[in-house]
C-alpha cells in the first residue's frame, strides 16, 4: 500500500471542528462516550507534552542536552495510547514517547 492509498483516520479538522473521516466513523461512538473531563485531561496532556518537547528541543540545540528526538505532531498518538492502556499493562516507551511516561506518572 502506498502513502496515497493509506486511509486517513481523523476525528477533528485542523481548526478543531468535529468532522470524522469515513474511516473514523466506526470510532465515533467511542469518542462521543468520552466525558468532558477526560477530553480536557487528554488535551492538557498534549499541551504539556508539546511545551516540554519544545523546551527539550531548545536545550538540545544549545548543546545542553545530548540527544533529543523531537515529537512535534505526535502528541495525540502518545497521549491516546497511554490513556488507553490499563494500569496493569506494561509499557516499553522508546524515542518520542515521553508523553507516555508522563501520563503513567514518571
Amino acid at each position: 500500500m502506498t502513502s496515497a492509498e493509506t486511509p486517513i483516520v481523523r476525528i477533528l479538522e485542523p481548526d478543531g471542528s468535529f468532522a470524522p473521516t469515513p474511516e473514523a466513523e466506526p470510532l465515533r461512538e467511542i469518542v462521543e462516550a468520552l466525558d468532558e473531563s477526560a477530553l480536557e485531561q487528554m488535551y492538557r496532556d498534549m499541551a504539556v507534552t508539546r511545551a516540554f518537547d519544545q523546551q527539550a528541543t531548545m536545550l538540545q540545540r544549545q548543546g545542553q542536552l545530548a540527544l533529543w528526538p523531537p515529537s512535534l505532531g505526535q502528541e495525540a498518538a502518545q497521549v491516546g495510547s497511554a490513556r488507553a492502556a490499563r494500569s496493569q499493562d506494561t509499557i516499553f516507551p522508546s524515542y518520542r514517547e515521553h508523553a507516555v511516561a508522563r501520563v503513567r506518572g514518571v
